[in-house]
């Protein structure tokens, strides 16, 4: 019998497991906290609603032919094929500033003709409506694409994909 009170023997709580309890449960809480509560958090911007944002942007060096795709009512989408916004009125296309070769061998700066052979490139400068809201950090478009001055991103509409350099955000009076 003294077999059987020997493996009966009651497991007891050393200092160590006690230690290691709470170590968990403070890692679970810091996470919480984090999350639902922290400037970062996941939660910290819910709530916010999206407002009728202008962003304007310009796309560089692109063939004559591409800025032709980019006029008023065509729509931007992300990389993701998220919508970031409707191109809005006063798109302007300009012939593109280049550089070319002179006859002394020097490169001097001159704008964008079929006469240069750069297939007439061009710059083409606008805005967009965008709905989104501002956070600490900069803009987000619909709540989820990052965007801000000076920011350089792939958009793409149904007819062509540019890099977009956005130039400016500003809340619309709507």
């Amino acid at each position: 019998m003294n077999n059987k009170e020997n493996t009966t023997q009651k497991r007891r709580l050393s200092a160590l497991d006690v230690f290691a309890i709470v170590l968990v449960l403070l890692c679970a809480a810091g996470v919480i906290v984090r999350v639902y509560v922290g400037a970062d958090g996941i939660l910290s911007d819910i709530g916010k609603e999206n407002k009728e944002y202008t962003v304007s942007f310009e796309v560089t060096g692109i063939t004559s032919a591409i800025g032709t795709y980019l006029t008023q009512g065509e729509t931007f989408y992300g990389e993701n094929g998220e919508m970031i916004g409707t191109i809005g009125e006063g798109v302007t296309v300009t012939p593109a500033m280049i550089f070319i070769e002179d006859a002394d061998g020097k490169y001097v700066q001159t704008y964008s003709s079929a006469d240069n052979g750069d297939a007439s490139l061009v710059d083409v400068r606008g805005t967009l409506t965008v709905e989104g809201y501002e956070t600490e950090y900069g803009f987000l478009a619909n709540g989820n694409t990052y965007l801000s001055p000076n920011f350089e991103t792939p958009m793409h509409t149904k007819s062509a994909t540019v890099t977009v350099k956005i130039t400016d955000i500003t809340a619309s009076d709507n």
